[in-house]
């Protein structure tokens, strides 16, 4: 869960955090708690200059359902155009696949059957 910023005046949201609104000018926020939003695009880093190990290390840009789009690590499974879940790693956000498996419902428990 990442927490996005919406302006109490025009209803626009960011993230990260501003203290002035880039719509209105205004420096009243609440807070929203986003848990998820769709991979738009994601690429794989496979040599950073400075670091001796190359580890591939995946980035993608996710599209919030309130408007902002954050930058974030990507884990395997995570395909584009997808919904991920997002959450904070080590101040870093970080996408991962939402579950795909189907929801299991006993057998019975539907009254019309």
């Amino acid at each position: 869960m990442i927490e996005v910023c919406v302006c109490e005046r025009c209803g626009h949201a960011v993230y990260p955090f501003r203290h002035v609104c880039p719509e209105c000018a205004a420096r009243a926020w609440r807070v929203e708690h986003v848990d998820d939003g769709t991979l738009e695009q994601a690429t794989t880093i496979r040599h950073r200059i400075g670091v001796e190990r190359r580890v591939p290390n995946r980035v993608g840009s996710v599209r919030l359902d309130l408007g902002p789009v954050v930058i974030t690590r990507v884990l395997d499974g995570a395909e584009v155009g997808a919904r991920v879940a997002l959450a904070k790693s080590a101040g870093a956000v970080v996408a991962r696949p939402l579950s795909t498996r189907p929801l299991r419902t006993c057998r019975g428990s539907d009254p019309r059957t």
